[in-house]
């Protein structure tokens, strides 16, 4: 999203926004928005509905202040240090007019070098002035970065187009007139209302705007007009008096810029530009992140609170794992203690009472107390699958961890096969082979040997 500038204008009976992109600098093209508003209707009330879409960070809002309302002075120092100009302007223009800097507040331009010295544009206004304008914009959550001073602010805003002449504000039924030389103010004067003849009007204009060059000592000048107040009759009337009367080029989308809208286009330029700007000392905008302090701060908050909740539950986790491992060694301790024979040396208890329990394994299988591989329930297993009907004598058993070999004798060698065969349907052997079958010397008996696999 593109940067913006938003000029706001708000009479008893008009809202006037003109926004700008910042990007735009040739000919700068606005968005005006025009709405009016009821006797009982606040500005600010809509000015954020009114307002084409929601305002960011970057955008820039500008107000300006009526002159009348308001001193000005120009006024010049030996040195150039703004904090220092701002102190001495206060009490200078405390000097040169009926003001108390006490209930009032005083804003400067910045310093402009005059040779050894160097010149300020000063004005002073009545502090509950500010403050009323900058409550209106915080009822509206709205942030004002300029509030500025008329013409001062327009002159600033179309200063790159317009920097030599006279502008002259015929806006809300008054006139104001100001003479521009390098785009600076050096003299403004307000006439206050006037009447509703556009001849009337013109010779206004021209009365004041002698009187403005004869004090700084220059010829006629080039006027720029713009206001609600500026006609066709008004323009043909000062033309019959050989003025020039210069345009500013701002167009919207569809058309030139109607003149109305001039004052508040000009200060949408001028918005965040070095003006004279009532946003400072105790009433400086804030930044635009400051804003944000409470919720960062909250959101900060929470964010502790969460940590040290993780770190709380993290450490009641651990302490608890802690005792419960503390106990399961106690309690291993106390097995090996009770299990084992006394003197032997504690190295790493689950190996020793897992070497413990082998070693009670081998002896239960070589005594018979395993009941799944021992030699007794094989030697069972072995006399329940011999057929009843055969004759057979073992004379060998040798049981080994993982095979068994029978020697025997019987009666014929169908007697062997059907042994073995019987051996084979049990599920104690995997395998059973006949290793060795031949008749006795004696003719009657035959001689075996079967190796089976467990």
């Amino acid at each position: 999203m593109s940067k913006r500038r938003i000029g706001i204008e708000r009479t008893s009976h008009v809202l006037r926004i003109a926004v700008v992109s910042t990007d735009q600098t040739a000919s700068p093209v606005f968005e005006l928005i025009e709405q009016r508003l009821d006797e009982k209707q606040g500005a600010q009330s809509v000015l954020k509905t009114a307002l084409p879409g929601p305002s960011g960070f970057h955008d820039r809002f500008g107000l300006a202040i009526p002159g009348h309302r308001a001193y000005t002075r120009h006024l010049t120092f030996p040195f150039n240090e703004k904090q220092k100009i701002r102190a001495a302007a206060a009490m200078e223009l405390m000097s040169q007019l009926p003001v108390d800097t006490r209930t009032s507040h005083v804003t400067i331009t910045g310093p402009r070098s005059l040779g050894n010295a160097f010149q300020v544009t000063a004005a002073c206004i009545e502090s509950m002035e500010v403050a009323q304008q900058l409550q209106e914009f915080s009822t509206a959550k709205l942030p004002l970065h300029t509030l500025g001073l008329s013409p001062f602010m327009e002159v600033s805003g179309c200063a790159p187009w317009f920097a030599n002449g006279l502008v002259a504000l015929v806006h809300d039924e008054k006139l104001s007139l100001a003479l521009v030389q390098n785009g600076e103010v050096l003299s403004a004067e307000n006439a206050g209302l006037l009447e509703k003849s556009p001849e009337a009007v013109a010779e206004k204009i021209l009365t004041i705007a002698q009187r403005l060059q004869c004090g700084a000592r220059l010829p006629a000048q080039p006027l720029c007009l713009m206001g609600d107040g500026i006609t066709d009759e008004l323009r043909e009337y000062l033309g019959r008096q050989q003025i020039e009367c210069v345009s500013l080029p701002f167009k919207t989308a569809e058309q030139d810029v109607p003149a109305a809208f001039l004052p508040v286009c000009c200060r949408a330029l001028a918005a965040g530009s070095d003006t004279l700007n009532f946003r400072c000392g105790p009433f400086a905008a804030k930044d635009e992140w400051s804003a944000l302090k409470k919720h960062l701060l909250r959101g900060g908050l929470l964010l502790g609170l969460s940590l040290l909740v993780c770190l709380g539950s993290a450490s009641l986790i651990y302490r608890t794992k802690t005792r419960l491992a503390d106990t399961y060694q106690k309690q291993l301790v106390q097995i090996f203690r009770d299990n084992l024979p006394p003197g032997t040396a504690v190295v790493d208890i689950p190996l020793q009472m897992q070497a413990e329990v082998q070693k009670m394994r081998e002896k239960a299988r070589v005594l018979g107390l395993d009941t799944s591989t021992s030699a007794l329930s094989i030697l069972k297993e072995i006399s329940s699958a011999t057929p009843a009907d055969l004759n057979l004598d073992i004379k060998t058993f040798d049981y080994e961890a993982q095979t068994l070999t029978l020697e025997g004798v019987t009666q014929s060698f169908d007697s062997v096969n059907r042994f073995a065969n019987q051996l084979r349907q049990s599920p104690c052997f995997s395998q059973v082979h006949i290793a060795e079958a031949n008749m006795g010397l004696d003719g009657q008996q035959v001689n075996f040997r079967l190796q089976l696999t467990m």
